[in-house]
Protein backbone atom coordinates (compact mmCIF):
# COMPACT_ATOMS: atom_id res chain seq x y z
CA UNK A 1 0.00 0.00 0.00
CA UNK A 2 1.73 2.98 -1.32
CA UNK A 3 -0.21 5.08 1.14
CA UNK A 4 1.97 4.83 4.22
CA UNK A 5 5.33 5.36 2.14
CA UNK A 6 4.09 8.99 0.95
CA UNK A 7 2.52 10.15 4.39
CA UNK A 8 5.66 9.08 6.05
CA UNK A 9 7.37 10.99 2.99
CA UNK A 10 5.67 14.15 3.22
CA UNK A 11 5.58 14.12 7.30
CA UNK A 12 9.76 13.97 7.33
CA UNK A 13 9.68 16.65 5.03
CA UNK A 14 7.32 18.65 6.03
CA UNK A 15 8.20 18.83 9.47
CA UNK A 16 12.15 19.17 8.54
CA UNK A 17 11.28 22.20 6.37
CA UNK A 18 9.30 23.82 9.36
CA UNK A 19 12.15 22.92 11.39
CA UNK A 20 14.38 25.52 9.29
CA UNK A 21 12.03 28.47 9.75
CA UNK A 22 12.56 30.53 12.76
CA UNK A 23 9.52 30.76 14.50
CA UNK A 24 11.71 31.58 17.52
CA UNK A 25 14.50 33.66 16.54
CA UNK A 26 14.63 35.77 19.58
CA UNK A 27 15.28 32.35 21.83
CA UNK A 28 18.52 31.59 20.09
CA UNK A 29 20.42 33.43 23.11
CA UNK A 30 19.38 30.39 25.48
CA UNK A 31 20.69 27.88 23.67
CA UNK A 32 24.17 29.98 22.81
CA UNK A 33 24.81 30.69 26.55
CA UNK A 34 23.54 28.10 28.65
CA UNK A 35 25.25 25.37 26.08
CA UNK A 36 26.13 22.38 28.60
CA UNK A 37 26.30 19.65 26.48
CA UNK A 38 28.09 18.76 23.06
CA UNK A 39 25.96 19.95 19.77
CA UNK A 40 25.74 16.28 19.24
CA UNK A 41 23.52 16.00 22.06
CA UNK A 42 21.45 18.91 20.58
CA UNK A 43 21.46 17.42 16.77
CA UNK A 44 20.47 13.71 19.03
CA UNK A 45 17.39 15.87 20.35
CA UNK A 46 16.45 17.41 17.10
CA UNK A 47 17.02 13.20 15.86
CA UNK A 48 14.28 11.75 18.32
CA UNK A 49 12.14 14.68 17.76
CA UNK A 50 11.75 14.25 14.46
CA UNK A 51 11.25 10.41 14.85
CA UNK A 52 8.66 11.08 17.38
CA UNK A 53 6.77 13.94 15.06
CA UNK A 54 6.65 11.82 11.70
CA UNK A 55 7.94 8.53 11.57
CA UNK A 56 6.16 7.31 14.59
CA UNK A 57 2.62 8.70 13.96
CA UNK A 58 2.42 7.10 10.42
CA UNK A 59 3.86 4.15 11.45
CA UNK A 60 1.15 3.91 14.56
CA UNK A 61 -1.62 4.83 12.23
CA UNK A 62 -0.38 2.42 9.69
CA UNK A 63 0.11 -0.44 11.70
CA UNK A 64 -4.10 -0.31 13.14
CA UNK A 65 -4.85 -0.23 9.67
CA UNK A 66 -3.18 -2.86 7.87
CA UNK A 67 -4.04 -4.99 10.41
CA UNK A 68 -7.14 -4.16 10.14
CA UNK A 69 -7.39 -4.80 6.86
CA UNK A 70 -4.66 -7.17 6.21
CA UNK A 71 -2.83 -11.00 7.39
CA UNK A 72 -1.24 -10.37 9.84
CA UNK A 73 1.73 -11.75 8.23
CA UNK A 74 1.45 -9.27 5.23
CA UNK A 75 0.77 -6.42 7.69
CA UNK A 76 4.23 -6.87 9.70
CA UNK A 77 5.97 -7.48 6.50
CA UNK A 78 4.63 -4.29 5.15
CA UNK A 79 5.46 -2.64 8.47
CA UNK A 80 9.25 -3.75 8.47
CA UNK A 81 9.82 -2.06 5.03
CA UNK A 82 8.03 1.13 6.04
CA UNK A 83 10.03 1.06 9.34
CA UNK A 84 12.97 0.86 7.19
CA UNK A 85 12.34 3.88 4.83
CA UNK A 86 11.21 5.54 7.49
CA UNK A 87 14.55 5.62 9.07
CA UNK A 88 15.94 5.75 6.06
CA UNK A 89 14.04 9.08 5.51
CA UNK A 90 14.56 10.48 8.86
CA UNK A 91 18.46 10.10 8.64
CA UNK A 92 18.46 11.31 5.37
CA UNK A 93 16.58 14.49 6.31
CA UNK A 94 18.75 15.36 9.02
CA UNK A 95 22.32 14.52 7.57
CA UNK A 96 23.35 18.34 6.87
CA UNK A 97 20.72 19.91 9.02
CA UNK A 98 23.17 21.98 11.85
CA UNK A 99 20.78 23.73 13.28
CA UNK A 100 18.25 24.46 16.12
CA UNK A 101 14.63 24.23 15.03
CA UNK A 102 12.60 27.26 14.91
CA UNK A 103 16.14 29.35 16.72
CA UNK A 104 18.39 30.05 13.82
CA UNK A 105 17.97 32.48 11.02
CA UNK A 106 16.38 31.63 7.48
CA UNK A 107 17.85 33.16 4.64
CA UNK A 108 15.06 32.58 1.79
CA UNK A 109 15.73 32.32 -1.79
CA UNK A 110 18.82 29.43 -1.68
CA UNK A 111 16.55 27.34 -3.48
CA UNK A 112 15.51 27.46 -7.31
CA UNK A 113 12.26 25.44 -6.48
CA UNK A 114 10.69 26.00 -10.19
CA UNK A 115 13.29 23.19 -10.95
CA UNK A 116 13.77 21.20 -8.09
CA UNK A 117 10.22 20.72 -7.62
CA UNK A 118 9.46 19.64 -10.87
CA UNK A 119 12.16 16.97 -10.79
CA UNK A 120 11.85 16.07 -7.39
CA UNK A 121 8.07 15.68 -7.84
CA UNK A 122 9.23 12.94 -11.38
CA UNK A 123 11.50 10.93 -9.12
CA UNK A 124 8.99 10.85 -6.40
CA UNK A 125 6.52 9.02 -8.54
CA UNK A 126 9.01 7.30 -10.49
CA UNK A 127 10.22 5.92 -6.99
CA UNK A 128 7.10 5.53 -5.11
CA UNK A 129 5.86 3.13 -8.40
CA UNK A 130 8.95 1.00 -8.70
CA UNK A 131 9.15 0.84 -4.78
CA UNK A 132 5.86 -0.81 -4.36
CA UNK A 133 6.34 -3.12 -7.10
CA UNK A 134 9.40 -4.66 -5.80
CA UNK A 135 7.99 -4.35 -2.67
CA UNK A 136 4.78 -6.68 -3.65
CA UNK A 137 7.30 -8.38 -5.96
CA UNK A 138 9.43 -9.28 -2.73
CA UNK A 139 6.55 -10.20 -0.75
CA UNK A 140 5.66 -13.48 -2.34
CA UNK A 141 9.13 -15.35 -1.82
CA UNK A 142 10.84 -15.29 1.76
CA UNK A 143 14.46 -15.15 0.27
CA UNK A 144 13.36 -11.99 -1.71
CA UNK A 145 11.71 -10.44 0.86
CA UNK A 146 14.95 -11.42 3.37
CA UNK A 147 17.66 -9.60 0.74
CA UNK A 148 14.71 -6.63 0.63
CA UNK A 149 15.14 -6.17 4.16
CA UNK A 150 18.95 -6.31 4.06
CA UNK A 151 19.38 -4.15 1.59
CA UNK A 152 17.15 -1.49 3.48
CA UNK A 153 18.62 -2.49 6.57
CA UNK A 154 22.24 -1.99 5.33
CA UNK A 155 20.67 1.61 3.47
CA UNK A 156 19.16 2.75 7.25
Amino acid sequence: MVTGFVLLLFAVIGTRAVFALPATLKANWVFRVTAVDSPRAYFMAVRKALYGLTAAPVWIAAAILYFAIWRPASAAAHLAVLRLVGMILVERSIRDFRKIPFTCGYLPGKADLTRKLGAAGALFLFATDAGTQFEYYAMRERTRFGFLLLVLLVIA
